[in-house]
């Protein structure tokens, strides 16, 4: 029923689209007469239990393009998730929590512990390999599929509820283009250049990843905004130690131990995991040292035209100084018969005197303020040696206008952009609530609670024990958005739950999600397809040197 439904949605929106192409030009009203027929067949699409869909008017759409508020790239009027934040835990009858607990038919590759919830497990684990072959299924299509091989429940009569409110955000519907028009595009095309500086982690050895990124961002204007991360392998004798050095693997984090405790837990290698995990830390500092130091230059500028200021005004000062002597020499040759001119006389240099003392405590003052911003340009300049053995050249020139920027976005090599990624992007700010720290832009097995039509708070999983990083949801770091200002705050939380010598945290979408109560998170579903961009056909790195690593252990 659903795929015929389906079919005829199709086919309605076809046919009322072609009709308006036919006729040349479409009117607001035919926009709005397209909405409401498609909102009435909508109406019987929705997934069981999801409630009907949300239509908004298509002229709404392309001509109330909307704003991003410009201090805090948000929407202003929405409420504040982290505020009402909930951390669920299932709540099932206690025959299911039973069955569930006792299921003899388990996942493959995943690990016993004491109490653990079989249903869930079984409904992460279809979830994230059923899309491989499928695409993306809501998390009641996946129950429902799971109920009919005794699996979990039926969602009809004991639901669990990993996503609340999901019939919001979690619709593939959600994913595809939206009108626009060619202003709206340039826009946001601009407002994405002036603001946002996109990272991409690129291995040195992965030259044609590189290429096809710098086309799709120079096609989309958006070139001048890229700087490359190099990306991080730990293949080499001696890479693991030189990370440490760096500051991008903490000098706690045991390689063997967590070795061995991955394969304990089933994971398999995590050499390509370690070498992912560090390549995202190199990133994220990559980010804040290129914005500490358009920083600090910003404050050299604002000190040097401060200075200049002092200068003058010490110049003036001095004049009105030397005229006032010239003006007193003058008086002591003549004689002065008016007492009150006398003592008027003697208030005018006496305020003068004033005056000059007064500029002369600012003028110390400044110099008191130079030398401060000297002291930090000092500091500033050894973190910029640093970054440069890692970008020379045109890169290190992007890098210092990228610094300026007050988001940064730190994508993976191997995606492919939609051409309208500058919209999206634009739109998505103008309805995320103005607490966030943190957007990943494609999130497969959300956890949490739907927003918005495209954005959802992220949760911890409680249904997971902490030390296995409650591990299995809000699974993707292919594309993250951070504000620079909340960069330190968020990367030193993150660094420390992932170099924690726990190998399901070392995955940096786990460990962040893991710690969902403390950082504001929000993450767009992947089920909304296509979403900002899909997955490459490069294949994953990370999966190749962790297989070859097990390879060669076993």
């Amino acid at each position: 029923p659903v795929c015929a439904v389906g079919v005829a949605a199709g086919l309605l929106l076809s046919v009322v689209v072609w009709a308006s192409c036919t006729s040349g030009t479409t009117s607001r009203e035919d926009r709005d007469k397209t909405a409401a027929l498609f909102l009435q067949l909508s109406e019987t699409m929705s997934l069981p239990g999801q409630g009907p869909a949300t239509v908004v008017s298509l002229s709404d759409l392309a001509d109330d393009f909307p704003e991003v508020d410009p201090s805090h790239f948000c929407d202003t009027k929405a409420s504040m998730a982290t505020e009402e934040l909930i951390i669920q835990k299932f709540a099932l009858s206690d025959d299911w929590e039973r069955q569930c607990e006792h299921l003899e038919d388990k996942p493959f590759g995943t690990t016993e512990y004491a109490h653990r919830n079989w249903c869930w497990a079984w409904m992460k684990h279809e979830a994230s390999h059923w899309k491989y072959a499928h695409g993306e299924w809501s998390w009641w299509e996946t129950q429902q599929r799971l109920a009919a091989k005794g699996l979990a429940p039926e969602p009809e009569t004991e639901r669990i509820e990993p996503l609340r409110r999901s019939s919001l955000c979690e619709r593939p519907t959600l994913g595809g283009s939206t009108p626009y028009r060619e202003e709206d595009l340039a826009v946001a095309t601009k407002w994405v250049s002036a603001n946002v500086a996109i990272y991409v982690l690129n291995l040195d050895t992965e030259s044609d990843r590189l290429e096809r990124m710098k086309k799709q961002l120079s096609e989309m204007g958006l070139l001048e905004t890229m700087v490359r991360v190099s990306g991080v392998s730990l293949a080499d004798p001696g890479s693991l130690k030189a990370a440490k050095a760096e500051g991008i693997v903490a000098n706690s984090f045991i390689m063997n131990e967590t070795q061995f405790e991955a394969y304990e837990q089933g994971m398999g290698g995590i050499l390509g995991t370690v070498g992912c995990a560090a390549a995202h830390f190199r990133g994220i500092r990559t980010a804040a040292e290129v914005a500490a130091d358009a920083a600090a230059a910003a404050a050299a500028e604002a000190a040097a035209k401060t200075a200049a200021a002092a200068a003058k005004a010490q110049e003036i000062a001095e004049a009105e100084a030397a005229a006032v002597a010239a003006e007193v020499t003058n008086s002591n040759g003549n004689s002065i018969s008016n007492s009150n001119s006398k003592e008027a006389g003697k208030d005018k240099g006496s305020d003068r005197e004033a005056q000059q003392k007064e500029k002369e405590k600012e003028n110390k003052q400044e110099e008191g303020k130079e030398e401060n911003v000297e002291e930090g340009d000092g500091k500033g300049q050894e973190t910029r040696d640093g970054k440069a053995r890692r970008m020379t050249g045109q890169e290190e020139q992007q890098g210092q206008e990228a610094g300026s920027k007050p988001l940064a976005l730190i994508l993976e090599d191997d995606l492919i952009l939609e051409t309208d990624f500058s919209i999206r992007l634009y739109r998505l700010l103008a309805e995320v609530p103005c607490d966030w720290e943190v957007i990943s832009l494609k999130s497969s097995n959300p956890f949490g609670t739907c927003i918005s039509q495209h954005i959802m708070r992220v949760e911890p999983d409680v249904n997971e024990p902490a030390e296995r990083c409650r591990y299995g949801v809000n699974l993707g770091s292919f594309g993250m958005l951070y504000k620079v200002d909340r960069l330190e705050k968020v990367s030193n939380q993150l660094f420390d739950k992932v170099w924690s010598n726990q190998p399901h945290c070392l995955e940096v979408d786990v460990a962040l999600a893991s710690i969902s109560d403390k950082v504001s998170y929000y993450a767009v579903p992947s089920i909304q397809h296509p979403g900002f961009f899909n997955e490459g056909d490069f294949g994953s790195m990370r999966w190749t040197l962790n297989q070859q690593q097990s390879s060669e252990t076993h």
